[in-house]
């Protein structure tokens, strides 16, 4: 049974280019070659079938793969020392004297110098065999010329003058240089499409960028000239090249809000998640600038929703800083709400921070929802202090007692204090204690403790917190409670991240100084041990003694 190749084969050596169109649609293999060494594309340029050679270049015929030294090499009469290896269908057309073909192969990319086991390139085999067409077509593409093509040409082709065309080589080629340092941007700054069209014909370097590094693309999107740039898209442009800043076109039409622009970007290949200078994405733009037509357009697309930029912010961080209207469009893609930036911020905790509407906005309705690890917005919501949304959620009814995965309760948030934001917003928050009475009035239970065994006072003390300290002793916690996996009090806690201010506070409210933990260590040791001197020194002053007997 006849294989597809081998009918591909057989159609091209009887030129039936109809068949060979029918062939090319199932799945063949183009590169194929036969028992004698033979691919479909060094059988056509053997026959000179201009429309089979162009059709197959087309369906990617490799123009550059060679042939095997095999029995049909013989065929061709060359003597058996001069045997043929690894020709290329270049040197096939210019063996045959195709000058349509060798030109054709050249415009799809063959390597014009490439030169067989014997040294033979396609302008040697073309002088060799008188085929003057073939070797001026070469000669004015840059193909190599040395002695050996010069003496072979006096012998085979005296009427090529390879000297002259030379001459005219190096002048095509100064002339070429010449167009392309022809700049396309001031009649892209000005929308010149005629004036645009004109400099690509003279040759000019559609991709040429100025000293910014910008190229015609970007100036024509930066100047809103959308069918210049449209037409530049279409004639070949870059549609990738990097900018100022590192920006791709796409980058600036992001930045500029072009919706009509976009598609044909994306559609000529545009990455759209490239990244520009700190790691800035289209996406991130176009959320900055609040151009919600143009999020949606790039979501669509396959923008990354949660790619980070410098200081590990999201789309999302930039849409809530800004109380942008593209919020809904990146939940809708899932932006991750509890992504957390290089200081340890998430856009739940920035909308939290700007207020109850600006949180209802990141989350309508859906108190329940949760992080990898557990966390709520409730919990969030509890450790930045903002008194309007937590007392909203409470009574919207919310679990008060809610724990995460690692049994931390909103209370247990409360008593960490806004260290993130505070670091965030450049100020330090007074020590507030609102949040913890709000929750211990709604019923949070303020014994319960922490899969570390800790419960809410022994946060607050690991934490130096006094004020939600002072309102859990009111609401009735135990000021000698053992906690964590050393049965810690909280006066043990607070020595050992050295805390004076609670150290000061424990012992007024009568705390046992002399506790020992499952170390047998004092809140004194606990001071020495971590070097935290001005609690030694007031310890010591109170008359604790240095060991316990």
């Amino acid at each position: 049974m006849v294989s597809r190749e081998e009918a591909l084969m057989q159609m091209i050596n009887n030129e039936d280019y109809e068949a060979v169109c029918v062939l090319l649609k199932n799945k063949v293999n183009i590169n194929y070659q036969n028992n004698v060494g033979v691919t479909p594309l060094l059988c056509a340029t053997e026959k000179g079938n201009y429309r089979i050679t162009k059709l197959l270049l087309d369906h990617g015929a490799d123009c550059n793969g060679r042939g095997r030294l095999t029995e049909f090499h013989y065929s061709m009469g060359i003597p058996r020392h001069e045997r043929v290896l690894e020709w290329t269908p270049l040197i096939n057309a210019a063996l045959y004297g195709h000058p349509d073909i060798v030109k054709l192969l050249i415009e799809n990319g063959a390597d014009i110098n490439f030169r067989d086991i014997n040294g033979r390139s396609a302008l040697n085999t073309a002088l060799q065999q008188s085929m003057q067409k073939c070797a001026e077509i070469l000669i004015r593409n840059g193909a190599e010329v040395t002695p050996l093509e010069i003496a072979t040409a006096k012998f085979t082709c005296p009427h090529l003058d390879i000297r002259k065309l030379l001459v005219e080589r190096e002048r095509v080629k100064k002339s070429e240089t010449k167009n392309r340092n022809l700049s396309l941007h001031p009649a892209a700054r000005c929308g010149n499409r005629e004036e645009l069209r004109e400099l690509i014909k003279k040759g000019a370097d559609i991709n040429r960028q100025d000293k910014e590094g910008n190229s015609a693309l970007h100036v024509a999107l930066e100047n809103g000239k959308l069918d210049c740039a449209e037409f530049l898209i279409k004639k070949g442009a870059d549609v990738n090249i990097k900018g100022k800043n590192k920006s791709t076109p796409l980058h600036v039409a992001a930045f500029l809000g072009l919706t009509k622009i976009i598609p044909c970007l994306v559609e000529q290949g545009a990455i759209i998640d490239a990244k520009g200078d700190d790691d800035i994405t289209p996406l991130h733009f176009a959320v900055f600038h609040s151009f919600p037509l143009c999020v949606k357009q790039l979501l669509d697309y396959g923008a990354s929703v949660n790619a980070m930029f410098a200081g590990g912010k999201t789309a999302l961080h930039v849409a809530v800083s800004k109380s942008s209207d593209c919020i809904e469009l990146l939940l809708k893609e899932n932006a991750d709400i509890f992504a957390k930036d290089d200081l340890g911020v998430c856009p739940l905790e920035l909308s939290i921070e700007l207020g109850y509407d600006a949180f209802r906005k990141l989350i309508p309705g859906n108190y329940k929802i949760l992080s990898e690890d557990g966390t709520t917005p409730f919990h969030i919501a509890a450790h930045c202090c903002r008194i309007d949304c937590l007392q909203k959620m409470i009574e919207d009814g919310c679990d008060v007692n809610i724990k995460t995965n690692c049994g931390d309760t909103p209370l247990h948030f409360a008593c960490k204090g806004g260290v993130a934001l505070s670091a965030v917003f450049h100020e330090l928050p007074e020590e507030d204690s609102q949040n913890v009475e709000m929750l211990v009035q709604a019923g949070a239970d303020i014994h319960t403790q922490n899969v570390l065994g800790m419960s809410p006072i022994h946060v607050c003390a690991k934490n130096g917190l006094v004020a939600p300290m002072r309102a859990l002793l009111k609401a009735g916690a135990e000021i000698n409670s053992q906690g964590g996996d050393k049965k810690q009090t909280p006066l043990h806690y607070a020595a050992e991240s050295g805390s004076l201010t609670c150290i000061k506070y424990l012992v007024e409210k009568g705390a046992d100084k002399l506790a020992v933990n499952s170390d047998s260590f004092t809140a004194l040791m606990l001071a020495a041990r971590n070097n935290h001197f001005s609690c030694v020194k007031f310890l010591l002053q109170i008359d604790v003694p240095l060991w316990i007997p």
